[in-house]
This record gives structure tokens, sequence and C-alpha cells, in this order.
């Protein structure tokens, strides 16, 4: 094993390195890295976020500027994100960042030269959309803070709370309906859990 040192802010910490499997293992915390130009990347055991390391003076052994990264599907764009603080922006496009909020499964992103976007974390990937499957109806909903609505169809919408891999709609015009995830699509559940929805 090779040792190696991470900066984290102020404070640096040894780590070692198992080319063989490529395992970091930092104090009791063990992980999965690799090399990427010049930059090392972290994902850490139990911990969903990525940590991002710059070399530092082209010497493999010492690192700098940690960052966590997360994983964003957008209409219009897919990329890694990074989190330093409380700013985020994207990987592939710097000028293109803001401010940001967790809570939960919810992702709220207050973009400088864009209006405020709201993602859903769905297996540690935050969709700006997401496809429900409905009986009488299937197809994408956008989702804010605290509502959902058809992408086509905006006066279809309601109030929405997220429970393990459940979306549960209190639609504005319909009785409460829930989702289930199924292959990243959310389908029509009534009372048959072994089915895709009731027929």
């Amino acid at each position: 094993m090779e040792e190696i040192i991470l900066k984290y802010d102020k404070d640096e910490n040894i780590c070692l390195l198992n080319y063989f499997n490529n395992i970091i293992i930092k104090d009791d915390t063990k992980g999965i890295f690799k090399f990427d130009n010049m930059s090392l990347t972290v994902k850490w055991d139990n911990i969903e976020k990525e940590d991002i390391f710059d070399l530092y003076d082209n010497n493999e052994s010492i690192l700098k500027s940690y960052r966590h990264t997360i994983n964003i599907i957008h209409p219009e764009w897919t990329d890694k994100c990074i989190i330093k603080d409380d700013c985020i922006y994207r990987l592939s496009d710097k000028d293109e960042y803001g401010y940001h909020i967790f809570d939960k499964n919810i992702l709220i992103i207050d973009w400088i030269k864009w209006d405020k976007e709201t993602f859903l974390k769905i297996n540690n990937i935050y969709y700006k959309e997401i496809y429900l499957v409905h009986p009488d109806w299937e197809g994408v909903c956008l989702i804010d803070s605290s509502i959902i609505y058809r992408k086509y169809s905006e006066d279809e919408k309601g109030k929405y709370i997220i429970s393990d891999n459940k979306i549960i709609v209190s639609w504005e015009k319909w009785d409460e309906e829930t989702f289930n995830m199924i292959d990243s699509k959310f389908y029509f559940y009534k009372n048959n859990i072994n089915n895709k929805y009731e027929e």
C-alpha cells in the first residue's frame, strides 16, 4: 500500500491506497478511488457524495481542494455538480453555479443565471423530471419544492411527499394517489404490490 496525504480545508489526513483493488483507507473508513488527469476521486463507503481532490504541485502524495460531487440529470443537461460550502457548480461548466439547500431527498438550487430549481433524489441521482405511469395516463412530471405537475398539462398538479421509494400525490382535482418506483419510473399503486399498477 502507498501512503497519501489528503487535505480537508485546514486538516490533513494520511490515507492508504491499495492499487490492486482501488481501495482507500482513512482511519476506520474505506472507499474506492480513481485518478483522473490531475485529480483524485474518492467514493467513501456509506457516504452518498464523492470527494474530489486536485493534485498539488504535481505531487500525487499531497492533494488539496476538498470537494463533494453529486450527479444531476436535467432536461437540458446531465452533469456532475461540485459542492463547496454552500455553493454548487457544474463540473463541465463552472460558469453555471448557484447556492444549494438539501432537504432529505430534495435538492434546491438557486442558480445565479437561472431560476431556482428543485431536484428529486432517486438512487443517488438528482432528477428535475420524473416519469409517472397511471392506469389512465403516463408521462413526464416536473417538481418544485412542494408541487408536482404534469409537464404538458400544468393545470393537473398537486402537493407531494416522498416516502422511501414512493411518491404520494395529493392532486388538486383528484384523490390522493401513491406511485411506487420501479426501474426509475413511478407506477400507480393501489392494493396489489406484486403488480406495477392495478388493472
